[in-house]
């Protein structure tokens, strides 16, 4: 039962692979999914700018310069706490820029129609996966989880987590939203930077649990050599 449980992250890490490459291989060949139409103009259909500025300015942050700035405030906080994970966190942020564009060339699905939905401003480049939810989903995932794991005040990180989540949830809402990308686009994006998230975060809970079996050990050894101390005196 013990290896089964240990197994479980590396088989949701490959269901989780083989799910995103599933999808690649259909929008290569599908312009659309089942329910992205219907959804994007569900979404479409709610006129108000209450609605659409909150989106309009959380995207921003998803996008550089603004994602570069965030994650390097971010690193900053993690560098002055003499916490190991600020090169870690600028080096992720950077993945985005290197993997989505060429896995939108490799895929070449083309962005929604303006015949189909309402499109403001389309980009020029592919839609899947959607870049902002990738890296939305990687940046801020990170953030929220090194929050978890370092911030201990209780309203604080409550309030840190919720402004992850809110910007990754929101990011998403907003593609569909301004008909840049489909749902489907949206839902490739996330699971693309889940990802490259559960390997940080695998490969950082990996590095602590070494240091505190590592000091856990030194503990061990230290505490014969104080008792054989004490004997011979």
């Amino acid at each position: 039962m013990t290896r089964v449980t240990e197994r479980l992250p590396l088989i949701a890490f490959a269901i989780g692979l083989a799910a995103f490459v599933a999808m690649a291989l259909l929008a290569a060949s599908n312009d659309t999914f089942a329910g992205d139409l219907w959804a994007a103009r569900q979404l479409q259909s709610i006129e108000s700018a209450i609605v659409a500025t909150p989106l309009d300015w959380t995207e921003d942050l998803a996008q550089s310069p603004l994602v570069m700035i965030v994650a390097g405030l971010a690193a900053l906080a993690f560098l002055l706490a003499k916490r190991g994970e600020a090169a870690v966190l600028m080096v992720g942020t950077q993945v985005a820029s290197a993997v989505v564009p060429v896995l939108k060339v490799a895929i070449e699905r083309p962005r929604p129609s303006p015949d189909l939905v309402s499109v403001s401003s389309a980009p020029a480049d592919f839609s899947f996966p959607s870049g902002h939810s990738f890296s939305a989903m990687l940046t801020f995932g990170m953030l929220l989880y090194l929050v978890s794991v370092h911030v201990r005040p209780a309203v604080p990180r409550a309030a840190l987590q919720a402004a992850c989540v809110w910007v990754v949830v929101a990011t998403g809402v907003e593609r569909v939203y301004a008909g840049h990308h489909w749902p489907s686009d949206v839902l490739g994006g996330f699971l693309a930077g889940g990802l490259f998230l559960a390997l940080f975060v695998w490969l950082h809970a990996s590095h602590v649990l070494g240091r505190l079996r590592g000091r856990a050990g030194r503990q061990e050894a230290a505490v014969p050599a104080l008792r054989g101390g004490t004997g011979s005196a």
